[in-house]
């Protein structure tokens, strides 16, 4: 049940002999800045963690042809998958979205990274 705002003269009185007994305790507020800062921050991990999802797909697809991607770096996952997935249709129609989508991420990803700098 919620407390209705107490505006009266009484009421400002109560209020103020409570607060002098020491029943109400004062309440930290984040400022403006530091609230879009931990809002970039955020977004920019639920990008990381959706890209990382996309990644261990692609990673996994093409276990199920007997191809390992292996220990790559993030530079060169696209070009390596890519190779993996040539020569074979169901693989090529299914990796050619989900690598997209990766670069979209990536591309939003280094654009969140620069406005958080």
């Amino acid at each position: 049940m919620a407390m209705p705002i107490k505006t009266g003269r009484r009421d400002v009185e109560g209020l103020a002999r409570l607060h002098h007994l020491s029943w109400f305790r004062t309440v930290h507020c984040n400022s403006v800045l530091a609230q879009k800062n931990r809002t970039f921050l955020r977004a920019r991990k639920a990008i990381q963690q959706n890209m990382i999802a996309l990644e261990m797909s692609l990673i996994g697809l093409p276990l199920n042809f007997g191809l390992k991607v292996g220990m790559i770096s993030r530079d060169r996952f696209e070009a390596h998958t890519q190779e993996l997935a040539d020569g074979n249709p169901m693989l090529e129609t299914s990796t050619a979205p989900m690598l997209r989508a990766r670069a979209s991420l990536l591309q939003e990803l280094v654009g969140l990274k620069k406005r958080v700098r």
